[in-house]
């Protein structure tokens, strides 16, 4: 069985991380009128309208909780710390409860990294997410 909190994680990430992209993308087009030399009045009420949308966009960004730092980290943990096979001894994909081994496991490992080292949580969450880009990248080459 398939964990619901990794699958709600899951999907509250991709939901985080596509309003994220959409910001940068708004961004990107504000940026890219705001140099033009010659502005239109068309283009100030684009400048304005895309304000709006960018705010509007950073707005619904989701917050990150204590508790999905915490899975957040322990997700990780397990995605580049477990070398077992996942098809018949590793039990992190088949149990829902946060207590099963596996969990277990990797949750405590994330509540000793955000309790002895909390200054360097953030650090490694963006660690994690640059080589799971990298990651997903290289696999769409091969």
């Amino acid at each position: 069985m398939y964990d619901e909190h990794l699958l709600a994680w899951e999907t509250y990430e991709l939901r985080a991380r596509y309003q994220r992209d959409v910001v940068s993308v708004l961004t990107q087009e504000l940026y890219t009128i705001s140099q033009k030399d010659d502005k239109t009045p068309a283009d100030y009420k684009t400048i304005r309208a895309l304000q709006k949308q960018i705010t509007k966009a950073q707005a619904a960004v989701p917050e990150v909780s204590e508790f999905s730092v915490r899975r957040r980290l322990a997700n990780y943990l397990h995605d580049y710390r477990c070398h077992r096979s996942h098809s018949d001894e590793c039990g992190w994909y088949y149990h829902a409860a946060d207590n099963e081994y596996e969990h277990e496991k990797y949750l405590k490992q994330a509540d000793r990294i955000i309790a002895e080292k909390p200054e360097q949580v953030q650090t490694l969450l963006d660690a994690f997410e640059t080589l799971t880009a990298a990651k997903e990248q290289i696999n769409s080459l091969l």
